[in-house]
């Protein structure tokens, strides 16, 4: 897709949380208290890291009727078949 965007294009802030998302599922809550806690950085800042990471095409929201908030793991687990045909090929 045209709006992909390898993670390594992304700022730092946002190659961490896809770090932390690369490593198991996280909810928004907690996933926000973490990464703020580590990086030290606003909620503001976070949220626009998180929305590039989803703009990107690098995370997507788990899409599973029994999560009951928001959860985030990395669009290739969710859409392996689109990742392959066209992000692979990169």
């Amino acid at each position: 897709p045209a709006a992909y965007k390898p993670v390594r294009q992304l700022n730092r802030l946002a190659q961490r949380i896809n770090e932390f998302i690369e490593e198991q599922p996280w909810d928004t809550t907690t996933l926000r208290r973490a990464v703020m806690d580590e990086v030290d950085c606003s909620k503001s800042q976070f949220d626009t890291a998180l929305k590039n990471l989803q703009i990107s095409i690098n995370i997507v929201r788990l899409n599973d009727p029994r999560a009951e908030q928001d959860t985030w793991v990395p669009f290739r687990e969710l859409y392996l078949d689109v990742w392959q045909k066209y992000v692979d090929t990169e």
